[in-house]
């Protein structure tokens, strides 16, 4: 593997642009080690921060921390899914199915 740069093949990269190249290294190196070896406690950990939408959690895990702090919202979903935010929704189809469950069982 090797890592690249915005400035690939048209300057000189900067010292930021080596760094955000060096973080996506390491990111796809883990995915990679993840598919091959398997997924270690940390990913689970992360994972489960990502599910309960605990943004400092998730930030806590990160590879990289800065990125993710600069951008990621306090609370709430992420601005990019906003009410369509597949883990709140799925939240709300398990709570259904759950309830509709719950019933089923007591009728029994």
């Amino acid at each position: 593997m090797c890592y690249i740069t915005p400035a690939e093949h048209l300057s000189l990269p900067s010292s930021q642009q080596v760094r955000e190249g060096l973080i996506a290294f390491k990111i796809a190196a883990h995915i990679g080690d993840s598919v091959k070896f398997g997924v270690n406690c940390r990913d689970l950990l992360l994972a489960k921060k990502r599910a309960q939408i605990d943004w400092k959690g998730q930030i806590d895990l990160a590879l990289d921390s800065d990125k993710p702090k600069e951008v990621c919202p306090t609370i709430g979903p992420c601005s990019m899914c906003g009410e369509y935010c597949a883990i709140k929704i799925m939240e709300i189809i398990v709570n259904v199915l759950n309830k509709s469950l719950f019933k089923t069982r007591k009728m029994n």
